[in-house]
């Protein structure tokens, strides 16, 4: 999985030391448009198995296939926690 610069993609929800830059990867878990398909309503929910993450940024949730497309993902975005953006925090 790619990792990128910060100075490249502001706003990075999962931050990586390395040499003393900060780095960070473009994953579902760090996006604010992926969520578990386990939360999901009835019946996206039903795909959790083959699909644990979906993308919410479309209406109905599509299951994203591989973390691999959040990589290159052009609509990936931070996420935000307690209301708050990530990038402001970083």
């Amino acid at each position: 999985m790619p990792i990128l610069a910060i100075a490249s993609r502001p706003g990075a929800a999962d931050g990586i030391h390395k040499e003393g830059v900060l780095e960070f990867r473009y994953t579902p878990q760090n996006c604010r448009w992926a969520e578990p398909t386990l939360y999901l309503p009835l019946p996206f929910w039903l795909d959790a198995w083959n699909s644990p993450w979906s993308c919410r940024r479309d209406d109905p949730p599509r299951p994203i296939e591989s973390t691999e497309e959040c990589a290159t993902c052009p609509r990936w975005e931070a996420r935000t926690r307690r209301g708050v953006c990530i990038e402001s925090i970083v």
